[in-house]
């Protein structure tokens, strides 16, 4: 639909610059189009000097009007850059998902599992696989993701460490251990450059049979900042 917008918007330029020009040649001072034969016709036109005289004031209106002329053409390329700068900032249409553990415990993780967060609750773009716990840049730009994981607080299960990584290469790192029953949260956020199709995700790195709890504690959420070209 944007396409189509500034497509016409284009189509309509020609036009208006058309309609300028036809409008400067209208609105030109007839007297001075035809300033050579009134002056031909008076009691002075054997006289050199005065016709030039005429006809140099006479080019030098002509030369306004073209001066004023490009001037509106300049005018019209600017306004035009204009809308397709804003055409484009109102067709943008955002990415961004959050999604959530909604049960308790969510035990017997291994090394490197990725951590699924099943409930989702926004996914404009549909860049989120709630059944692999994967995100798929559906655009290239720039993006910001934020992972939060609660502990268990079991003492055979409260350590936990993961990472949110980036086709396996990782960005950020995430730790914590649960004290004496209690839980502890542990989180990050990053910002990284993705190209279409490449994936973010969040996987357990420690320990092997871990466990980490939900309630919405533990949740992960990202966003298109910036498209890139």
């Amino acid at each position: 639909m944007c396409s189509v917008i500034f497509l016409l918007v284009l189509a309509a330029f020609p036009a208006l610059i058309s309609t300028r020009l036809v409008n400067s040649y209208d609105n030109f001072p007839e007297e001075s189009i035809d300033v050579r034969n009134e002056i031909s016709l008076g009691p002075y036109s054997t006289m050199d000097d005065t016709i030039e005289d005429a006809m140099d004031d006479t080019t030098e209106d002509a030369m306004g009007d073209t001066e004023d002329i490009f001037g509106i053409v300049n005018q019209l390329i600017s306004k035009v850059t204009a809308l397709e700068k804003t055409i484009k900032h109102r067709c943008h249409r955002p990415v961004a998902f959050h999604a959530v553990r909604d049960g308790a415990v969510y035990p017997h993780l291994g090394v490197y599992q990725h951590v699924v967060f099943s409930t989702v609750l926004l996914n404009i773009g549909n860049g989120y696989n709630a059944n692999h716990g994967i995100f798929t840049a559906p655009k290239a730009g720039l993006y910001i993701f934020s992972a939060s994981i609660l502990s268990d607080n079991r003492p055979a299960t409260s350590l936990f460490a993961a990472d949110i990584v980036r086709n396996g290469y990782v960005l950020a790192r995430i730790y914590g251990k649960g004290v004496s029953g209690y839980h502890t949260q542990g989180s990050a956020t990053v910002v990284t450059q993705l190209t279409v199709g490449q994936q973010i995700w969040v996987r357990l790195n420690c320990c092997a049979n871990g466990s980490l709890f939900g309630v919405r504690y533990t949740t992960f959420s990202g966003s298109l900042i910036s498209v890139l070209n």
